[in-house]
Formats: structure tokens, sequence, C-alpha cells
């Protein structure tokens, strides 16, 4: 809803846009995916969108440590 975008937006806001490459895949159970190089900028605006919205952890909870690409 329009809530959640703004928040979405003023999270997102606070931070600078930065490079990053796709050139590597990862995988998990049934899932192959693509490797951000560097991870650390993604990991931390995962982290400030859990912050703020504490109730919907990254993929549901499903991880114990969702944070580490």
């Amino acid at each position: 809803d329009s809530t959640l975008i703004h928040d979405l937006r003023k999270i997102f806001g606070a931070f600078q846009s930065f490079a990053f490459e796709l050139e590597t895949t990862g995988r998990f159970p049934m899932v192959l995916y693509l490797a951000p190089d560097p991870s650390e900028q993604f990991v931390r605006l995962t982290e400030a969108v859990f912050e703020a919205h504490p109730d919907y952890p990254p993929y549901g909870g499903a991880f114990a440590r969702p944070f580490r690409i």
C-alpha cells in the first residue's frame, strides 16, 4: 500500500547508489541465483528493511542467517 511504499522509499533513500556486478552464480536448494559482488550493500539494505519491519523477516524467517550472501 502507499504507506509501505513511503516507508521503503525513506529506507532506501538513506542509502547512496552503489556499483555492483553479477558475474557469478550461487545456489540454494532448488534455486540458482546471480550473486552480487560486492554483496555488503545488499545486506545493509535487507537489514534496514527488517529493522523497520521486524514482523516481516527476510524470506519469511526460513533462514537463521538471511543477511549473509
